[in-house]
């Protein structure tokens, strides 16, 4: 290139030598010196240009060969550069998904969040409680101990109490034994009551039914002079109401007795009521006349306490 621009730089020096040299032929003469000395410095810069020729030449060869390793370096570089695009582009996707993901975990991370708030609430509620609870658990904790100090008081009080009922038990218990003996002593000097003979006419009070209503309880038995096998006539006060009717002592103790009706169709739950008065009369021999005056003692004899 450089070698291009002394050639033509030449070129335009000649012509202007021969232009200005038509234009001053008088002052050729005296110019001679001048073009020779001009002449000389056209040939330095021909061959000036020339070695600056020979210097482009190496220069350029140099730029080719460094053009064609650059353009080796490029064609690597694009076949390296395909190999990052697919990289790049599985990057980018990769990318996509991680910005998606990290969208939801943002999404998770707002809605924990919430939660969280939600909870630090709940706890600030749950500790306002927690001090109302503790104030009350002092509250009561303090009531606990005025009640523990009114119940020692209590239990000393009670304990008295419990000794002096011990020393009434023990009295009572030496009362009680001593009141068996006596009545014992007492009672083997009394005389029995005898049977009911025929015709006597006995008050009673009927307590209960029983469920099948084929009898009834009352309040008399052996003291009063009813045994076992007995046969009676009953009738109560309503007597235009209710015809008499026959019943058997079936079962006799001290203080009570179980009276059985003889008439299998009879139902004494249509008739009798518990707390209503009747009157028995001994109609005929029991099945037991026999027993004995010591099985009656006996059973008079029964304590009752």
């Amino acid at each position: 290139m450089i070698w291009w621009f002394c050639r033509a730089l030449a070129i335009i020096l000649i012509v202007s030598g021969f232009v200005y040299f038509f234009l001053n032929m008088d002052a050729f003469d005296s110019l001679t010196g001048k073009a020779n000395a001009t002449k000389s410095e056209l040939e330095n810069i021909i061959l000036s240009g020339e070695e600056d020729k020979n210097a482009t030449s190496d220069e350029l060869s140099t730029l080719l060969r460094a053009r064609s390793s650059l353009r080796q370096e490029k064609d690597e570089m694009i076949d390296n550069s395909i190999g990052d695009r697919e990289e790049m582009n599985a990057l980018k996707r990769k990318m996509a998904s991680e910005s998606e993901n990290l969208a939801e975990r943002n999404e998770e991370i707002e809605k924990q969040r919430e939660t969280l708030n939600k909870l630090e609430s709940q706890i600030d509620e749950e500790d306002q409680r927690k001090n109302q609870l503790t104030e009350q658990k002092d509250e009561l904790l303090k009531e606990l101990e005025e009640q523990q100090s009114i119940n020692s008081q209590k239990t000393s009080t009670f304990d008295g109490l419990n000794a002096e009922v011990n020393k009434m038990e023990l009295s009572r218990r030496a009362a009680e034994s001593n009141f068996r003996t006596t009545f014992k002593s007492m009672i083997s000097e009394l005389v029995l009551p005898e049977f009911l003979f025929w015709g006597d006419k006995l008050e009673v009070m009927v307590e209960g039914i029983s469920p099948s209503g084929h009898g009834f309880f009352i309040r008399q038995g052996l003291q009063e002079g009813i045994r076992s096998e007995f046969f009676f006539l009953a009738s109560t006060e309503e007597m235009a109401i209710t015809e008499p009717f026959f019943v058997k002592s079936t079962l006799v103790e001290e203080g009570y007795s179980y009276i059985e009706v003889e008439d299998p169709g009879f139902n004494c739950n249509e008739i009798l009521r518990s707390g209503q008065k009747l009157y028995l009369i001994r109609t005929g021999e029991s099945d037991s006349d026999d027993t004995s005056e010591l099985e009656v003692d006996m059973a008079l004899e029964v304590d009752s306490f």
